[in-house]
């Protein structure tokens, strides 16, 4: 087999996610054993995840700000006071909840609240499952918040400092 680049070349490997064959030059490109064509598939979908990430971040904090619109008080300098601070600290809360909420989830899976349920339904019948099962959300948003409030400007660095980084590969291999 030869490599799917240069032709004239024996494969000396072959890549993970095609199955391509990869010269000594194509194989040592990248840490691990992956063609050009793969590579991208792998940084358009990261930059996708990390977009998603943001939007969703950006969404809840839009919501959260929706929501909270009618706790402002009805004087209205002391609204055009209170709007910018009001909106500012929404963002920062929803943003570190959903942060924070990622960090909860690596440590511990979301499937832990169906079985939490479902567990609770079948030894203590379904109203006090219910109220374990609200208690228990109601204790992982506080965590995620407090957790949040400490991971989020370390991501939020990880994250642009990525995105950027995917950008550059991007450009460099699609020029060739």
């Amino acid at each position: 087999m030869n490599c799917y680049n240069h032709t004239d070349q024996p494969a000396v490997a072959t890549c993970i996610d095609c199955g391509k064959g990869l010269c000594s030059e194509c194989s040592n490109k990248y840490n691990i054993f992956i063609c050009d064509s793969c590579n991208l598939k792998r940084l358009y979908t990261e930059k996708s995840s990390i977009a998603t990430r943001w939007g969703i971040s950006i969404a809840i904090a839009v919501l959260f700000t929706l929501l909270n619109f009618e706790m402002l008080p009805k004087d209205f300098l002391i609204y055009l006071i209170m709007l910018p601070a009001m909106i500012i600290c929404v963002f920062i809360i929803s943003i570190s909840i959903q942060y924070g909420w990622r960090a909860l989830n690596s440590v511990m899976p979301p499937v832990s609240f169906v079985v939490s349920f479902f567990i609770g339904w079948l030894l203590i019948g379904w109203f006090l499952a219910l109220i374990g099962w609200i208690l228990y959300v109601s204790i992982r948003v506080t965590l995620s918040f407090f957790i949040g409030l400490i991971i989020t400007p370390i991501m939020l660095f990880k994250d642009i400092k990525r995105y950027k980084e995917v950008n550059r590969t991007i450009k460099y291999i699609s020029k060739g």
